[in-house]
């Protein structure tokens, strides 16, 4: 990386998996506290443990960033999907969620995939719109019996087959 970024961007690793639970979490209650109230985050941030977090994140392929020796952020795509996008609250509006995102749109390109979606939160939204990804309309996500709005979004990476 340029010297001048203190992060880097690196495919997920087992040992990394003991500290995303807490990333996850902490972007949720601190990073969405504008857009959702304390009822719909915490609902939010319950619906993975460990262990489901960690089934998750055996799929497709997930990038973390890594700040000196501290995991600050990861993302995750599924297929033509961008599952999950979560930056540390203290290690926001940096470029680390950019950088994470390019390279998984990166990918998908390489794969030749014609676009991407994503179930874009409230809290992501701008990001997402900033990335070039148009909103396909608002939606519900049912976490726990508690609704959180989010919208579905579409991205063509202009692949041509």
């Amino acid at each position: 990386m340029a010297p001048f970024l203190p992060f880097q961007i690196r495919p997920l690793e087992v040992a990394d998996l003991n500290r995303l639970l807490g990333v996850f979490r902490d972007a949720i209650q601190v990073g969405s506290a504008g857009e959702y109230d304390q009822q719909q985050r915490d609902a939010w941030s319950r619906g993975q443990n460990y262990d489901s977090l960690i089934s998750l994140l055996s799929e497709g392929e997930t990038v973390v960033a890594q700040w000196d020796d501290e995991l600050v952020g990861f993302a995750q795509r599924i297929a033509d999907n961008i599952n999950m996008v979560y930056v540390h609250p203290d290690s926001a509006r940096v470029g680390i969620a950019t950088l994470l995102y390019q390279h998984l749109e990166d990918s998908a390109r390489v794969e030749g995939i014609p676009s991407l979606t994503t179930h874009a939160s409230l809290t992501a939204l701008e990001f997402f719109r900033f990335m070039g990804f148009d909103s396909e309309g608002e939606e519900q996500a049912d976490r726990g019996g508690v609704n959180l709005k989010r919208h579905l979004m579409r991205k063509s990476l202009g692949n041509f087959q």
